[in-house]
């Protein structure tokens, strides 16, 4: 496996937008803390529409489905009568 390439030049631009990212963070009040917990609480959000979602088209599909399986059953037998004639 070869061994990554990392240029001075590399480094100098990481440290570079780190200072410049790190500045407009403080200039807006935002601390490392504040970041990672706004990061995380943006991701429980995320899981919990997603679950609220499924739960909300679970219903309405179990409700669908109590009207529309019956009815497909009757259609199913009969055209299997039908055909068996």
């Amino acid at each position: 496996m070869a061994r990554p390439n990392i240029k001075p030049s590399t480094i100098f631009n990481i440290v570079l937008l780190s200072l410049v990212v790190g500045a407009v963070f403080a200039f807006f009040g935002i601390t490392p803390e504040n970041f990672w917990t706004g990061i995380i609480e943006l991701f429980r959000s995320v899981l919990r529409n997603i679950a609220s979602f499924f739960e909300w088209g679970a219903t309405y599909i179990l409700l669908g489905a109590a009207v529309v399986l019956p009815i497909y059953a009757i259609i199913f037998i009969y055209r299997y009568i039908k055909d068996n004639r």
